[in-house]
């Protein structure tokens, strides 16, 4: 049995070509391309099964941001849900991390955001939360899907009036409102976050400060929050942007970019080529993604600029509270000497390892939040940039929150950037377009690669071991080590665009040239393999 989810909810290239449910389907799973009948079986599916998650009521919020398909996806979602008498809400024109705080606020069942995140506009999906902001997990998604497959098989034809009535809203929170809302949790949380810090880390922030809201929600109003609150000079840079994602915004940039002075003159990502350099260390711009809730930051390097990636605003957040005892996870594609970092800070501290996806950091840390503050703190970090954060919104409801923009000034009011921490290396490899079926635990493809793994680290003198990890049904991952020298190499499939990644963590103690050559002979494989 197939499941419509990947690593952050649905997502597929949208198209609206006439065709029925199975087709729609059949699209969906060989070419991921998502069709309206998809989310229309999907508000069919939660609705019958709403029960299955926590809460009361059923009352559904739907948000959704500005790619072209989306405003019909949620009609047709919302045609799903009522169907089977939900009561529908609608936030268009929204971010993730606002939609997640509207369930808590509204005291919701669920909540839909209708987004593909860093994606191209030309593609669109949905994350699914429950009444406690946390997103779906795999076993419930595994179901879901079933059920909706299930539907496609059955005659429920709709007349189009009644098409008309069903697809309208119980009620509509305009994006200004959502804006609103936005603002007021970012006071409120600034505001919890000054009881904990003095003023005694001050970053080095560039006037202008350059902010890339990649075109979404936040580009008509955060710049000049961000200048009124912290009397910073800001400016928004994604303004120029045809369109959401559109050579802009934290999608398009990764950990490890770097640019030269003269390279970023001519980059094509808006932010990049707006950069003025000053002194190594400055911090010369702010980037979220898509749907708004991951962040990296820029700095001016020696020669030019590098991306401030997860793992690194995570350590400035952390450094200013030394003396409080953290518990933070951390996904398996976070540097190697981060942990290492963590446990320097405070013997107390405490790390736990967990899939990619900022879903598996929230889970990690939701129900460590009743004892949280009292007898330590929590935060999750993927290096992607997804920093997820205890909150309690306005109303004092308690939740883990991924939220860029909260990222970014909690990163830039109250944290510290010591240049003498040693990270270790990483590198990546994306084969783009693959047959993705062809990679499984199952696949002889799948042990091609880690026999010529284990082969090759054991050749180079490290002891091997194979690990699996909950919630990554297919991942490849070898650790090796030789003494203190350790590292891991993985492929895993993306849960949100159609490639495969390679990638190869090493920590300090490592030479990462000797074991570059097996990066390329497995690229060389799996090319071969999904031609």
């Amino acid at each position: 049995m197939s499941s419509f989810f990947g690593t952050d909810g649905i997502r597929g290239e949208a198209i609206d070509t006439p065709m029925d449910e199975a087709a729609a389907i059949d699209v969906f799973f060989q070419q991921r391309q998502l069709h309206p009948h998809i989310f229309r079986l999907f508000g069919e599916a939660l609705a019958m099964n709403i029960d299955l998650f926590p809460g009361h009521g059923t009352t559904v919020i739907i948000g959704w941001d500005e790619r072209p398909a989306n405003s019909n996806f949620a009609k047709q979602l919302t045609i799903g849900l009522r169907l089977h008498n939900c009561t529908v809400i609608h936030a268009p024109i929204t971010s993730t991390p606002v939609l997640h705080g509207l369930v808590l606020e509204h005291d919701a069942r669920l909540g839909c955001m209708i987004t593909a995140s860093h994606n191209p506009v030309s593609d669109s999906g949905v994350k699914l939360f429950d009444s406690n902001g946390m997103k779906s997990l795999p076993e419930r998604e595994l179901y879901l899907s079933n059920v909706m497959i299930q539907l496609s098989a059955e005659e429920r034809p709709i007349e189009s009036e009644d098409e008309d009535i069903l697809g309208l809203p119980e009620r509509i929170i305009s994006s200004q409102e959502s804006a609103q809302f936005h603002q007021t949790w970012l006071m409120h949380r600034i505001s919890q976050w000054k009881q904990h810090h003095d003023d005694s880390y001050k970053m080095n922030i560039h006037r202008p400060f350059l902010i890339d809201s990649s075109k979404g929600s936040a580009h008509t109003w955060f710049a000049s929050f961000f200048a009124s609150f912290t009397g910073i000079q800001s400016s928004e840079v994604s303004d120029s942007a045809n369109v959401l994602n559109d050579q802009c915004g934290a999608g398009e940039l990764k950990p490890g970019d770097e640019w030269t002075i003269e390279e970023a003159k001519i980059s094509s990502h808006a932010m990049i080529r707006a950069l003025d350099y000053a002194s190594p260390g400055t911090i010369v711009g702010g980037a979220i993604d898509g749907d708004g809730d991951r962040c990296f930051l820029l700095e001016c390097t020696d020669n030019g600029f590098r991306v401030v990636d997860g793992d690194k605003l995570a350590s400035m957040i952390l450094q200013p509270r030394q003396d409080t005892e953290w518990l933070v996870a951390m996904s398996i594609e976070s540097d190697l000497e981060f942990q290492n970092f963590v446990t320097s800070l405070n013997e107390s501290n405490k790390t736990e390892e967990t899939a990619v996806g900022d879903r598996w950091l929230g889970h990690s840390l939701h129900g460590k939040l009743d004892r949280c503050s009292k007898e330590f703190d929590i935060l999750g970090v993927e290096d992607s940039g997804h920093i997820v954060m205890s909150s309690n919104t306005p109303s004092q409801r308690p939740s883990v929150v991924g939220d860029g923009l909260a990222t970014m000034m909690r990163c830039l009011l109250f944290g510290s950037i010591q240049n003498d921490i040693k990270y270790g290396k990483k590198q990546r490899i994306s084969i783009p377009n693959p047959h993705r079926e062809r990679w499984s635990t199952n696949s002889e493809l799948y042990l091609a690669c880690q026999s010529m793994s284990i082969d090759s680290l054991q050749k180079l003198g490290y002891q091997t071991r194979s690990r699996i990890v909950e919630g990554e049904e297919d991942l490849l991952l070898i650790e090796f080590l030789n003494g203190q020298a350790r590292g891991t190499v993985a492929i895993r499939n993306s849960g949100t665009q159609e490639k495969t990644n390679i990638s190869l963590r090493v920590n300090r103690l490592c030479e990462m040239e000797s074991i570059i050559g097996l990066l390329g002979a497995l690229e060389s494989v799996l090319r071969s393999a999904f031609s």
